[in-house]
């Protein structure tokens, strides 16, 4: 994600853009069932805007963590396929049939 976006990784991977949370969700959470995420989102509240107290991940059961490694092994491989976020994101959201919206140019 960091490459795709040109963004500078310093070693912590708690810092980062707030736009990696929203990407994360499109790309790995809206994969599970609908309800999925706004159950993490209740479960799992944001303590001030952009922070939460857990990871939503802490609170999947043990058959959805499996799929959530496999999700974000199958981003991974396809992220390795492009040079910009714009394609792999197409490219992905099509391949998986995970909605999304294209940026809307003037």
């Amino acid at each position: 994600m960091f490459r795709l976006n040109n963004w500078e990784f310093k070693g912590v991977i708690s810092e980062k853009p707030w736009q990696a949370g929203r990407f994360t969700n499109e790309i790995i959470y809206y994969r599970f069932s609908q309800e999925v995420l706004p159950i993490l989102r209740i479960v799992n509240p944001c303590v001030i805007p952009g922070l939460r107290k857990h990871k939503h991940h802490q609170f999947l059961t043990p058959g959805a963590r499996i799929e959530l490694s496999r999700f974000i092994s199958e981003a991974t491989d396809v992220m390795k396929q492009f040079n910009d976020w714009d394609s792999f994101r197409i490219e992905y959201c099509k391949r998986y049939n995970v909605p999304y919206q294209l940026k809307f140019q003037l």
